[in-house]
């Protein structure tokens, strides 16, 4: 089930991004009736909330096992060789597509039945791939469930390496994989530093407007009621600069947090 949020008197979607600890373009993209005016948003309205991203990774499953590499024992034991030509009973003749024609493979029943059982694990494994492509998100997915998706393929690549269809990754090239760890990081982070860069850019407004109204507040009125308009103003402002100065607070806090623990978890995971 979707999460939710009644958008309440005073509300603005930076605030409500900073205080679900969403990125603002992930919020925009979840409420694309907001994209034209982002300031736009009234009591009462609905807000999409992203789903709790997937923090457990997806388990590969190994439907398959491996062929083995070394040939079963024999069942009887002997010393002598076995005669070069033995006389076998021929259940079927393959011909694969491609190969010429003076090319086949000649099948017994022991055979047969071991190419039965590949065609049936390798039917098994294409059924699991095609799992995976059909539940693609699409392109308007949120970034929690791309992420997921991302982790459905992973798991799916370990399954393939593992039955021998796919080459089983380097581990020992740990420059590439802490250079990729590296990129997917920065990324993160930089997406994590927008709600902070937004929350500061209005801070930084409001402190205009503020300057403004006590320098050149003159051009209000005239009138002797000019003070107390320029005073009304001013307060009015202050007390929102105040909110925005909490909120860019609370944004580079939750980044710092966030960063805090990913970097605990790389140092303890580098032990």
């Amino acid at each position: 089930m979707t999460a939710t949020y009644i958008v309440q008197p005073g509300d603005t979607l930076l605030e409500i991004a900073i205080e679900h600890q969403i990125d603002f373009n992930s919020l925009l993209q979840l409420n694309p009736q907001y994209q034209p005016n982002p300031d736009f948003i009234r009591a009462g309205d609905t807000i999409k909330l992203p789903e709790p991203p997937a923090s457990e990774l997806v388990e590969p499953t190994f439907p398959v096992e491996p062929v083995a590499s070394v040939a079963p024992p024999a069942e009887t034991c002997t010393l002598e060789r076995e005669p070069l030509c033995q006389p076998k009973e021929i259940e079927d003749i393959v011909f694969l597509t491609g190969d010429p024609v003076h090319q086949f493979y000649v099948l017994d029943k022991k055979a047969i039945k071991e190419l039965e059982q590949e065609i049936e694990q390798t039917q098994t494994l294409f059924q699991c791939y095609m799992d995976v492509v059909n539940s693609a998100p699409p392109t308007t997915a949120t970034k929690a469930e791309l992420e997921a998706h991302v982790l459905k393929r992973e798991a799916l690549c370990q399954d393939l390496a593992y039955a021998g269809l796919l080459p089983i990754p380097n581990a020992k090239n740990k420059a590439a994989v802490r250079a990729e760890q590296k990129r997917q990081e920065k990324a993160q982070k930089e997406r994590d530093a927008e709600n902070t860069k937004f929350a500061q850019a209005k801070v930084t407004e409001l402190k205009a407007r503020l300057k403004y109204v006590e320098n050149y507040g003159n051009w209000i009125s005239n009138e002797s009621s000019t003070e107390s308009m320029q005073e009304h103003l001013s307060s009015k402002i202050k007390a929102e600069l105040a909110k925005w100065e909490v909120l860019a607070g609370k944004a580079q806090n939750s980044q710092k947090t966030k960063h805090g623990a990913k970097k605990s978890e790389s140092s303890s995971n580098g032990r």
